[in-house]
């Protein structure tokens, strides 16, 4: 179809029902029904929400003079603008057709729909607003009036002072001492002016040192993985330098086996006693340059052993460091978070996920028996929710809205759903904005 309407109506929060009505240039007819699960959010910000859906519905209609049917499930994206009452959304739904015969298909359609819950709350909002300019108005005519009632007084007052001008001249001494009592106000007021603008200034910088501080938390598990790395190349590197070490230590005693060999054959051979003497020399030379050779490699050696020992510490440091992040040493020797868990940047630690809190006694994630409608701990469900038990899952309870219809809150006093200020319930069940 190349056009048509969409209504999507959400009688509970993840569940609702869609239905489209379409047609072509040859007036063919198509209508579908689903219902449809929306469960958790993609993404969210102050804008917008993406969110993720899937159902299961059929579709009916006549095309090219024939009864078309099938049985669809429906998978898709939302994305409603939480500053505008508008909704996009798309889907493809694998279908089953059933006539006019059996056969496989697949759905698809995008569609642009007003979000009416959306445009009331800016309605309302926009009301509140002006309800406030409002009052801020009538405050200022008020302020305004008193100050004109002020001046009045006063004018009386300099009238009265004009004619008692004889008794001012008696209390100016008076009043010079309460001058130089306002003055020392004056300057005591000044001080702790001064005071303020100080404080104002060291509060700045604190502000500015906790978000290089955070900074520098959102850097610590990179610090950590960058550390892992680089102790793993040093690993490879001393594993590399021990082999050598071993070769080197290994030729050492093949050349003094052939030395000691050579300086036995030499004994026992029967060569003239300046041959002999001759022979001696040569050993005696080749032997302090194999001497020369060992205290090489034992400085070698040695030298290995100070990396060792220190690649041992930076590996107990490196797991000193994610243990007091709460994370764990993985297989694969990186700093990692335990199950039911996950990475927080702005604490630069691992915290529990959404439905999970840390069990003191155990330290570790367990599962929270009562959550909210989107999946957080809560102690105990709120005066407008109820409490629902849950047949599946980690969790036991979990709490939902008592009021679904639009512009309903709950009432403790009538213990029921009532309409929320500045709307009434018509005959239809609804409630509506008062006129």
């Amino acid at each position: 179809m190349p056009s048509g309407l969409n209504l999507r109506y959400w009688f509970i929060d993840p569940f609702g029902f869609e239905f489209t009505v379409g047609s072509t240039l040859r007036r063919d007819f198509i209508g579908t029904f689903d219902l449809l699960f929306e469960f958790f959010d993609l993404y969210r910000s102050p804008s917008l929400h993406l969110r993720f859906f899937f159902g299961a519905g059929t579709l009916l209609g006549y095309q090219n003079e024939e009864l078309v049917s099938n049985i669809r499930f429906p998978i898709g994206l939302s994305l409603p603008f939480v500053n505008h009452p508008l909704t996009l959304s798309c889907f493809a739904a694998p279908a089953m057709v059933v006539a006019p015969g059996i056969n496989f298909d697949v759905n698809w359609g995008v569609a642009v729909r007003y979000n009416f819950g959306t445009a009331s709350q800016m309605r309302e909002r926009d009301r509140a607003q002006s309800n406030r300019m409002r009052s801020l108005q009538d405050g200022y005519d008020r302020i305004r009036e008193n100050l004109d009632s002020t001046k009045k007084e006063l004018d009386q007052a300099i009238s009265e002072l004009n004619k008692t001008g004889g008794e001012l001249s008696a209390a100016k001494g008076q009043l010079n001492k309460t001058m130089e009592k306002l003055q020392d106000t004056k300057d005591e007021l000044e001080g702790t002016r001064s005071e303020l603008s100080s404080t104002k200034i060291k509060l700045e910088d604190t502000a500015s040192k906790l978000d290089t501080a955070k900074h520098q938390a959102a850097n610590m598990k990179k610090e950590l993985d960058d550390t892992k790395t680089q102790l793993d190349s040093i690993k490879q590197e001393l594993n590399r330098s021990k082999k050598n070490l071993d070769d080197k230590a290994r030729e050492l005693k093949e050349k003094q086996f052939e030395l000691d060999n050579a300086r036995n054959m030499m004994i026992s051979s029967e060569l003239s006693a300046k041959e002999k003497e001759e022979e001696i020399k040569r050993l005696s030379a080749r032997q302090d340059d194999l001497n020369k050779e060992m205290d090489t490699f034992k400085k070698e050696k040695e030298s290995w052993e100070r990396q060792s020992e220190n690649q041992k510490k930076n590996r107990i440091k490196l797991q000193t460091k994610c243990e007091t992040r709460r994370g764990i040493i993985n297989e694969d020797g990186y700093c990692d978070c335990r199950e039911h868990e996950q990475w927080n940047s702005d604490r630069s630690a691992c915290v529990c996920v959404k439905g999970y809190s840390l069990n003191q006694l155990t330290d570790r994630c367990e599962p929270c028996e009562t959550v909210s409608y989107e999946g957080n701990c809560v102690a105990s469900c709120g005066s407008d929710e109820k409490k629902i038990p849950l047949e599946k899952g980690p969790h036991k309870w979990i709490c939902v809205k008592k009021c679904r219809k639009k512009n309903e809150m709950w009432s403790d006093r009538k213990n029921s759903c009532v309409c929320r200020d500045g709307y009434y319930r018509d005959d239809s069940g609804e409630c509506v904005p008062r006129r």
